[in-house]
């Protein structure tokens, strides 16, 4: 991908300016992007979800653990307020809710950088690397980043082999709109 970056913000730039993100974001998609085939249900979730969460792993890592949680609970908190809404932060209406296997590739500029794609898709590797852990988070990731292909099956494949008690929640995640209090990030007291 080929982005701009102003001169005076690349001056300016720091950890936490949002061209930072970008960045990352834009490097992240050569690394977890999945080779899935366009017609397969598992598309959007790959093109998009990967790359939209991805980043956040790497930047925890080099700048701090809590940019990595404070990015999560605000995915969670604005996911809850657009499903609840409706709206965007602008107020304009957003497309709406659909599983993340149902959103076609024709369908993800409406949904990329906008809802479900960058926030329920977060959320959900979030949720899997809590419960898998890291060393098993990472085992799932690398074994999937490192494949030929992903498909949405070997995607449930890959999830049984390394987490097979969470393969229910995966097929909630992925296939259905639900969003049940196990499957939500923890709220600080």
């Amino acid at each position: 991908n080929v982005i701009g970056v102003a001169d005076e913000s690349w001056r300016a730039l720091t950890a936490q300016n949002d061209e930072v993100t970008t960045l990352a974001h834009e490097v992240v998609h050569a690394f977890v992007q999945g080779r899935t085939p366009r017609r397969d249900t598992l598309y959007a979730f790959s093109i998009e979800g990967f790359p939209s969460y991805f980043h956040w792993p790497a930047l925890g890592a080099l700048i701090g653990e809590a940019v990595y949680e404070n990015r999560m609970d605000r995915a969670q908190i604005r996911y809850l307020e657009r499903r609840q809404t409706g709206l965007d932060y602008r107020g304009e209406r957003l497309p709406p809710e659909k599983p993340i296997l149902q959103i076609t590739a024709d369908e993800i500029g409406l949904y990329k950088d906008r809802f479900v794609l960058n926030d329920r898709a977060l959320l959900v590797w979030d949720y899997l690397r809590r419960n898998l852990g890291r060393e098993g988070f990472d085992a799932l990731v690398r074994e999937m980043s490192n494949r030929d292909s992903l498909t949405s099956a070997e995607f449930f494949t890959l999830i049984q082999q390394h987490a097979p008690l969470l393969v229910e929640d995966a097929h909630l995640w992925l296939e259905t709109t639900d969003f049940p209090d196990r499957l939500r990030r923890p709220v600080a007291p």
